[in-house]
C-alpha cells in the first residue's frame, strides 16, 4: 500500500513539473518562457503612486511626450498581464528602443467627460522586449495624468 501511495505522489508531482513549465521555440523571433512559479523575484508591479510618491498618484505626461515607468532588463522580457488605468484623455502604452516607439495598448475615451480607460488581461501578456523602456505616451496636444497600476513578469 505504501509503494503504492508512494508512486501516485511521485506521479503527481511530475504532472506538476511537466505543467509547471512553458515552452515556445526560440525559432523565428519567438520567445521562450519557463514558469515563474517560486520564483517571486521575477514578478513586477508597476504603480504610478509608487512612480510619483503620492497616494493614488497623478503621473502627469506632457503633452506628444512620454513618461518611462519602467526599464527592461537587457537580458530578460517583460510580459505584462494586468493594467488598470484611468485618465482625462486617452494615452497610450508603448515599447520604446533605439528611437522607435511601439504602441501596445491604448485607452478609449468613455463616458460623458470624455474619460479614459485602459484596462487588459491576459494570461499570455503584452510582451516588451528585453533592453527597451515601458512609457506612457501622450499623443494630444495638452498635458494629461494617469493613474495606473500594471502586473508582470520577466522571462528569460
Amino acid at each position: 500500500m505504501n509503494t503504492r501511495r508512494a508512486a501516485c505522489v511521485l506521479i503527481l508531482v511530475l504532472i506538476g513539473v511537466v505543467l509547471g513549465t512553458l515552452t515556445a521555440g526560440r525559432a523565428g523571433g519567438q520567445m521562450s518562457m519557463t514558469s515563474i512559479s517560486g520564483h517571486p523575484g521575477d514578478i513586477v508591479n508597476i504603480d504610478t503612486d509608487e512612480i510619483t510618491g503620492i497616494p493614488a498618484g497623478q503621473l502627469l505626461i506632457p503633452a506628444q511626450s512620454s513618461v518611462p515607468i519602467y526599464q527592461v532588463p537587457n537580458n530578460r522580457w517583460l510580459i505584462i498581464t494586468t493594467i488598470q488605468s484611468y485618465c482625462p484623455y486617452p494615452v497610450q502604452l508603448v515599447e520604446e528602443k533605439a528611437g522607435v516607439r511601439r504602441v501596445l495598448r491604448g485607452a478609449f475615451a468613455n463616458g460623458f467627460w470624455g474619460d479614459a480607460f485602459l484596462t487588459y488581461t491576459s494570461s499570455t501578456g503584452l510582451c516588451f522586449s528585453p533592453g527597451s523602456t515601458v512609457a506612457f505616451y501622450n499623443p494630444t496636444n495638452a498635458d494629461v495624468w494617469v493613474v495606473s497600476s500594471l502586473s508582470a513578469f520577466l522571462a528569460p
